[in-house]
């Protein structure tokens, strides 16, 4: 049976861990899936928070499961439990009151987002699961062909009879004739329940504090994971900001779930440090490729993730990769994330020679086109200042227009630099750690060092060296662009241009600096680009308006 998630959170309940790996394993004719955690406060008549442990939903119908772990006891109308780490915890309501209203909230919940004619006929049930005891005492609340203790669970067959019986129970309580369930109801019903289940862990912004929120897959990154479950070898595009590591991540947690061994390779070394904080796994191993074609590794891998991999198409590369691959590249598992944009070309080379040997392995190519990481405002800027297409920025509200400021010297960025600073962490109390500063100059070069010394200590330098000592800083970051290449942050600052080509040869370097940015912008640009900004803009703009019509 497929599962959503498809992976069992480390920290989650070893009750539930058992009944996820059970489902998972359950084989059912037809067309199945279950849902693990899934929250239907918005709909509950009593609970401002209410999750359903599981949600089976096949061609029988919809079934809301509700799991109790541990030691299970009631007295005088209070239900109490032992949990794993042995606290206490009581209720006065059942599990078998919480699994029939919950299972009525669920109910409420897909009729009122999901047409009529599509959920007619659909049977609604539940059960209760009792992992780790054997619930035989006789009670009023269920009958015993709701419930199911620790023997039942114990073997898969008898478990799947459990699930069988409980569809025969509640089709023999409703009043109307029950409807199979189509597959097509069980997609519709099924994209309800995922964008507010299937959760991954985000991406932090630099910062050892990992944030430990979930951020909701959008249908471009549902239909990648999707993809990983039956395609061998994954090529996939997509600009900056449309997420390509946050989903290279989530897959490599997956696939390490289910006990696979990933190499996971990116071009830049710092980047790679970044990727180690937030991917920790004893069968994840990240590699910058640089240290990687040094390493001597005996070992090979049953899949290969290559993110930013525009800069890694190459025949040098290609010939390394195919060598630590089970199966090497043309009959291995491979997902390869990369930007047909101007990043091409920063670190490393693009080759297309190699990527049309790429191309021609048997491969699924997808296509990521929502940005997730940008304005609606700092996206269209990009657009217009560079012509590179990052998405369609939606689902990030908020955020001010960019700030072009035009300067006429180092001297005047340096003031007009220091007045945006000082407004945005005094008057506008955004905190030192979510703002980077971005130089096309070396650190020694750069205006910063005309700032005043006072917020000159809030300013930490992020090198490849100094990654680990100043990753946990709550400070200013100033940043080369090479190396940020591949993190972001709430606000950016761009300096340094008056000995660049931003609209020639360094426009990669302009591309990569702007779309790091997910709320604010600032861009310090000399009088003398102002001309030939204007222009490009201008010609952006009118080829944007062409695609459009």
């Amino acid at each position: 049976m497929k599962i959503i998630p498809t992976y069992f959170p480390e920290e989650g309940p070893s009750s539930e861990r058992k009944v996820f790996k059970l489902l998972s394993e359950l084989e059912m004719l037809g067309e199945w899936v279950a849902f693990h955690s899934q929250n239907i406060s918005e709909y509950h008549r009593e609970k401002q928070w209410c999750e359903l442990d599981f949600i089976i939903i096949g061609p029988k119908g919809v079934l809301a499961l509700e799991v109790k772990g541990g030691r299970v006891a009631c007295k005088d109308g209070i239900w109490s439990g032992k949990d794993r780490h042995g606290r206490e915890h009581l209720k006065k309501e059942s599990p078998f009151d919480q699994a029939n209203k919950g299972r009525f909230a669920l109910e409420a919940a897909i009729k009122e987002n999901i047409d009529w004619q599509d959920v007619r006929g659909t049977l609604f049930g539940w059960g209760v699961i009792f992992p780790d005891v054997n619930f035989d005492v006789r009670t009023c609340e269920a009958s015993p062909e709701l419930i199911a203790g620790r023997d039942i669970i114990s073997n898969k067959k008898r478990f799947g009879n459990y699930i069988k019986d409980l569809y025969d129970f509640w089709q023999n309580q409703v009043q109307f004739t029950v409807r199979e369930t189509t597959a097509n109801q069980i997609n519709k019903i099924s994209g309800f329940l995922r964008p507010n289940l299937d959760l991954a862990p985000r991406m932090s912004s630099l910062a050892l504090e990992a944030e430990k929120d979930f951020v909701r897959l959008t249908e471009d990154q549902y239909l990648f994971l999707d993809c990983t479950e039956d395609s061998e070898r994954i090529l996939c595009r997509g600009g900056a900001g449309t997420g390509k590591t946050f989903v290279a991540a989530e897959c490599a947690r997956r696939e390490a779930s289910s006990g696979h061994s990933i190499l996971f390779v990116v071009e830049s070394p710092l980047f790679a440090q970044y990727l180690r904080t937030q991917i920790q796994h004893p069968l994840i191993h990240i590699y910058d490729f640089a240290t990687l074609a040094l390493a001597e590794i005996k070992e090979i891998f049953e899949l290969l993730i290559i993110d930013e991999g525009q800069d890694l198409m190459n025949c040098v590369a290609l010939d390394l990769f195919d060598s630590l691959l089970e199966g090497g590249l043309e009959s291995g598992r491979w997902r390869w994330f990369m930007d047909p944009n101007n990043q091409a070309g920063i670190l490393g080379r693009f080759d297309q020679e190699a990527y049309e040997i790429l191309a021609l392995y048997t491969h699924t190519p997808l296509l990521l086109k929502r940005n997730v990481r940008n304005t609606k405002p700092i996206a269209t800027q990009t657009q217009l200042i560079t012509g590179a297409d990052i998405g369609v920025a939606e689902n990030i509200g908020g955020g001010s227009a960019p700030q072009i400021c035009m300067v006429n010297s180092r001297e005047d960025e340096a003031a007009k630099l220091q007045l945006a600073l000082q407004t945005l962490l005094n008057k506008e109390t955004v905190l030192p750690k979510d703002i980077a500063i971005l130089s096309f100059q070396p650190y020694e070069k750069s205006c910063i060092q005309l700032l005043s010394s006072k917020l000159s200590q809030h300013i930490v330098h992020l090198t490849s060296d100094s990654f680990n000592a100043v990753i946990d800083q709550q400070k200013v970051l100033f940043s080369s662009i090479h190396n940020f290449k591949g993190l972001e942050k709430k606000f950016i600052f761009i300096v340094d241009l008056d000995n660049a080509d931003p609209l020639g040869k360094d426009i990669a370097k302009l591309y990569v600096a702007l779309t790091r940015a997910n709320f604010g912008l600032w861009l310090a640009l000399p009088n003398s680009k102002k001309v030939s900004f204007e222009e490009v803009k201008l010609r952006n703009t009118t080829n944007l308006l062409a695609s459009l019509s």
